[in-house]
């Protein structure tokens, strides 16, 4: 009797072994996943740009900052939070959300797009008062968009998404055949191109210095509070669109 109770015990102790083998794994910082490509950081934020081929997924991740994202191209992508069933949405290029840090999840690119782009703009300071303008932030309250004043005389009109009190997210939509000025006095500028456009000017950039520089989608400039400014041209037929991520001082 005594012998047939410890083979139970064995065998149960060794039913048990595949149980822990299938549990989900623990998730890895944002920053050591590796679809995650960091192009750009200072003491405000992490710029990561994102790509993923057809059928890919991301590992588990967290993120531990607040953080703004940002759609560059359009396709069907599922959200995997564990313990949760998919989530699908469609993504709509230009499209800028903020999320509060601590998000565990996985994404999944369900498209037959050559490729899902996006950017993970970590914040490294907590964002307080976090206010809806013509986007809704997480938590951010009802909508508050300024009344469209139509196209400046320069042919772009921007349309602010969400800000916080150290913060502002804003699309920017460029006329065809039309240029304007980027920069501003009081905050640095992280600005990310969803359409091609052509910069000129003196400041940073991913592309490679000299005047014009093509800026594909998903390239980025970088303009410095009080550094010279940017001159951005569309020379298409179509409007063409950037994100502007302002950061106060």
């Amino acid at each position: 009797m005594r012998q047939t109770t410890l083979g139970v015990l064995i065998l149960l102790a060794l039913l048990r072994v595949p149980v822990r083998a299938q549990q989900s794994p623990s998730p890895i910082p944002l920053e050591k996943e590796p679809h995650h490509e960091l192009v750009f950081h200072n003491k405000n934020f992490l710029a990561f740009r994102v790509k993923m081929p057809p059928g890919d997924t991301l590992l588990l991740h967290r993120h531990a900052y607040d953080e703004a994202a940002l759609t560059i191209s359009s396709g069907t992508t599922a959200a995997i939070f564990p313990g949760k069933p998919e989530v699908h949405q469609t993504d709509v290029p230009a499209t800028v959300r903020f999320h509060r840090a601590g998000v565990v999840h996985q994404i999944r690119n369900v498209s037959d797009a050559p490729y899902y782009l996006h950017y993970s703009i970590s914040l490294l300071h907590s964002q307080e008062n976090v206010r809806s303008l013509c986007a809704a932030a997480d938590g951010g309250g009802p909508l508050n968009c300024p009344l469209s004043q139509g196209d400046s005389p320069s042919g772009m009109r921007v349309e602010p998404q969400y800000e916080t009190d150290r913060f502002r997210a804003s699309v920017a939509h460029l006329q065809p055949r039309q240029s304007a000025q980027l920069g501003e006095s009081d905050r640095d500028e992280f600005v990310v191109m969803v359409e091609e456009a052509v910069a000129t000017g003196a400041a940073n950039s991913s592309a490679a210095h000299g005047a014009p520089q093509v800026l594909h989608p998903g390239d980025f400039l970088w303009i410095p509070q009080g550094k010279p400014s940017r001159v951005i041209r569309n020379d298409s037929d179509r409007e063409a669109r950037f994100v502007i991520f302002g950061f106060k001082p």
